[in-house]
C-alpha cells in the first residue's frame, strides 16, 4: 500500500478491528514497548486495548515476559517490531522462532521489518516459508531501505493466502505510480529483499561515530 509502511500497519489494524466486532474470545493489541508512536495511535482510533510489555532494562526484547503473557491473555494481535523503534535493538533470530513456534496458529502476528537491520537475520522468504499454518505477516518498506522516504511506498508477505485475502479488502486506495514502478524494479533486478549496502554503511558508519563520540 502506499504511505510507505504506514499503509501496511493501517490495513492490518483495520482487519483486526473487524476480527474484534465479529470474535469477541480475543481481545488486545500485544506489543513491546516503547514502541513506533503510530501503532499508539492506530489502536487509540480504532478503540483496541493496548497491551504493553516493556522491554527490559538494556532495552532487549522481553521474552520471557511476552510469552508467559501469551499463556494468559487473549490478544487479537501481536505486533513484533524488529528492528525496534524507537530503541533500534532488533530481535534475535532464536528469540523470534520462539514466539512464533508459541503463538496459538489462530493468533494474527505482524512482523514489522520498517527499520533496516544492520546484522544478519532470517530472511522473510524463509519466515513464510517456515510458518505457512500461520497467521503471519511481515510488513516492509522501500522508504528505509532503499532510501525511498519521498516517493512512500510500503508491502505486506503473507504467509498463507487465506490471510492476504482477508487482509486484501482494507488496502488502500491511491498507489503511487512512481513508487510503485520504482519498487518494482528493485524487487526485479535484486531478488531477496534487504537494504542497500549504502544505507547499510550509512548505519553503521552512525552508530560508530556515536560511540566514538561517546
Amino acid at each position: 500500500p502506499n504511505f510507505s509502511c504506514n499503509g501496511c500497519i493501517d490495513t492490518f489494524l483495520s482487519h483486526i478491528q473487524r476480527l474484534e466486532l465479529t470474535d469477541r474470545r480475543r481481545n488486545g493489541f500485544l506489543v513491546a514497548t516503547p514502541t513506533y508512536f503510530r501503532y499508539y495511535h492506530k489502536v487509540e482510533a480504532l478503540r483496541l486495548k493496548l497491551m504493553p510489555i516493556p522491554v527490559l532494562k538494556n532495552y532487549q526484547y522481553p521474552l520471557d515476559q511476552l510469552l508467559e503473557a501469551l499463556k494468559t491473555s487473549k490478544p487479537s494481535c501481536l505486533i513484533l517490531v524488529t528492528p525496534n523503534n524507537p530503541t533500534g535493538i532488533p530481535i534475535p533470530d532464536d528469540e523470534l522462532f520462539q514466539i512464533l513456534d508459541a503463538v496459538p496458529d489462530d493468533l494474527n502476528v505482524a512482523i514489522d521489518r520498517t527499520c533496516a537491520n544492520i546484522e544478519p537475520e532470517v530472511s522473510t522468504k524463509a519466515l513464510v516459508q517456515k510458518y505457512p499454518h500461520k497467521r503471519l505477516v511481515i510488513f516492509h518498506s522501500f522508504s528505509k531501505y532503499y532510501g525511498m522516504s519521498h516517493l512512500r511506498i510500503g508491502f505486506s508477505v503473507f504467509s498463507n493466502l487465506d490471510l492476504a485475502a482477508e487482509v486484501n479488502r482494507y488496502l488502500p486506495f491511491g498507489l503511487n505510480l512512481e513508487a510503485l514502478l520504482k519498487a518494482t524494479y528493485i524487487l526485479s533486478a535484486n531478488g531477496e529483499l534487504k537494504p542497500s549496502e549504502e544505507i547499510l554503511n550509512n548505519i553503521k558508519g552512525k552508530y560508530e561515530e556515536y560511540h566514538n563520540v561517546e
